[in-house]
């Protein structure tokens, strides 16, 4: 194969006219090296301080109350069962009545099937400090059927009549035209206290209504709530969607009040008008509104305008006490509240789970309420 390089040409010497030397062409020392490398090292550095930035920002809304509040909400929605339990206590400020306050406990399971149940218990302290324990006892729901068992209703009773006796609010002769059903409600407490019993909605629809008409609309409506809420399950991100246009909860992270025990991270809970009014009206046009105002219509005839506004939420809430919201792991795990007026005074104290599921138990051994 030929070779395409020209041949190379033999070096010569050109002659010259003058006797002038030839001085050697000196090349400058380069001094980019060390320049580039300043130049990389700041563009490095810059990066790496963008980066931190930018996480820290990222970090900074993640962990921001306002996203922390919109995990919890969209928990919420997604939530298949919950456990609530926790405190009411109510105050007394007349010191010349006999009861100084009433503190109810209460525990509720609750899950989007049945069985549910509730339990609350009642200790009544009177202005001399008597406590009288009140147990309301256990309800559970399951399908069309409801157990429930009460202790000591009947001891407490007669405890708290002997109270107002004895305060003079209530004397014999008041009690003298009720004595009857004084009697049958004795009657009653005796027969029921510390039984497991179970009552059939159909049994109480019936006596209601024997034509069977109210058992049929409790039916109907009940059917309608259950579409409902199933609906809102289903719809989980159209609300989401709704509450990210329009965040109108408020939250600010503070120390928890000194009366609560649970140890959460609290937030004090605030509400901006116009973005619950544009939510509200949002939400107003929804699969699940539709049929929760089809419900409500089963129930009452409502002539009320859809059409919410700033100025009406403004009305509504004006008089809404400090609220204390728990969230732990981006789940909604408490709630606290106190208020007054000129007669009582009340504080609120609960606390919730979120599990997957829940056990309710069926008493395995039960009365048959005679209705």
């Amino acid at each position: 194969v030929p070779d395409s390089t020209p041949a190379s040409t033999p070096f010569t010497t050109e002659p010259t006219s003058t006797n002038t030397p030839v001085v050697p062409t000196i090349e400058p020392k380069k001094k980019g090296g060390k320049v580039g490398k300043i130049i990389a090292l700041i563009i490095a550095i810059i990066i790496v301080i963008g980066g931190a930035v930018a996480a820290f920002f990222a970090i900074s809304w993640y962990n921001s109350p306002e996203k922390i509040t919109y995990d919890a909400m969209n928990n919420l929605l997604n939530a298949k069962a919950a456990t609530v339990s926790g405190t009411y206590l109510l105050k007394i400020k007349d010191q010349n009545f006999p009861i100084k306050k009433v503190l109810f406990t209460v525990d509720e399971k609750a899950q989007s099937l049945t069985p549910n149940q509730a339990s609350v218990l009642a200790a009544v302290t009177t202005s001399k400090d008597q406590v009288i324990e009140l147990d309301l006892g256990m309800v559970v729901f399951d399908s069309n059927k409801i157990y429930f068992s009460i202790n000591g209703i009947a001891e407490a009773f007669d405890q708290l009549l002997k109270v107002f006796k004895d305060s003079g609010d209530i004397k014999d002769s008041d009690l003298a035209p009720l004595q009857p059903m004084i009697d049958d409600i004795y009657a009653l407490a005796k027969k029921v206290d510390g039984e497991w019993w179970e009552i059939s909605t159909d049994e109480v629809f019936k006596q209601i209504d024997p034509s069977g008409k109210a058992k049929e609309n409790y039916n109907e409506v009940f059917s309608c709530i259950k579409n409902a809420t199933d609906s809102i399950s289903n719809s989980s991100q159209e609300y989401m969607d709704y509450y990210n246009k329009n965040q109108f909860l408020k939250v600010s992270p503070v120390e928890a009040p000194v009366e609560l025990q649970s140890g959460e991270t609290f937030y004090t809970l605030g509400f901006d008008n116009e973005k619950t009014a544009n939510f509200l009206n949002s939400v107003a046009g929804s699969k699940a509104a539709t049929e929760l105002k089809k419900c409500s219509e089963k129930i009452a005839s409502s002539s009320e305008s859809d059409k919410t506004d700033a100025e009406y939420i403004q009305k509504t809430l004006k008089d809404l006490p400090k609220i204390y919201l728990g969230i732990k792991d981006r789940k909604f795990s408490g709630i606290y509240t106190s208020f007054e007026d000129n007669d009582t005074s009340s504080l609120i104290d609960f606390s919730f789970t979120w599990p997957d599921n829940i056990n309710v138990e069926i008493p395995g051994k039960f009365q048959s309420a005679d209705i």
